[in-house]
Formats: C-alpha cells, sequence, structure tokens
C-alpha cells in the first residue's frame, strides 16, 4: 500500500478495502480505532493474513476520510503500546 489510502468500509463484516494510488484494491479486517495525541489510528489485518497487523492514520476533512500508512517504527510502537493498554482496562 501507499502512504495514501482510498477507502470504503463494510460495516457488516468489518472489512474495509483499500485502493492505493496504483489502483491496487487489498481488503483489510478492522481490528480496533486507537487515539494518540489528538490523532486517530485504524489497526487492521490484511484480509490474507489476519496475524498481520497494519496502522493507518485517519485523516477526515468534512465527510471524506482517507488513511494514511503509519510508517515510523517509534510511532508505530507508542501506537500498539496505547492499543494495549486498552485492551487490559476492558478485562
Amino acid at each position: 500500500m501507499s502512504n495514501k489510502d482510498d477507502f470504503v468500509m463494510d460495516e457488516a463484516d468489518a472489512v474495509v478495502e483499500l485502493v492505493d494510488e496504483d489502483g491496487k484494491t487489498e481488503r483489510f479486517v478492522f481490528v480496533t480505532a486507537v487515539e494518540y495525541e489528538n490523532k486517530k489510528y485504524a489497526l487492521m489485518s490484511p484480509e490474507a493474513n489476519e496475524e498481520e497487523a497494519v496502522v493507518f492514520l485517519i485523516k477526515e476533512d468534512g465527510e471524506d476520510m482517507t488513511l494514511e500508512s503509519v510508517v515510523d517504527e517509534a510511532l508505530l510502537e507508542k501506537i500498539y503500546n496505547v492499543y494495549l493498554q486498552e485492551n487490559e482496562e476492558e478485562e
């Protein structure tokens, strides 16, 4: 996937279809959304490999929404830690 993707959410089964800048489509299973430093991030797994996790920054502009791949390793670790902390609080 490129850094910026368009997406369509199928709320019935929480599957997101991403289309990259080259027109390639890939389906992702929506896992959860977390907030870190006043920004929202979506954690998703590729439908073809649900053991893998991918993090996207959710950018909203009015009714338009785009996802931007997070590639910064330090930021990914911080977002993952927020996810773990939220899951611990739910138990």
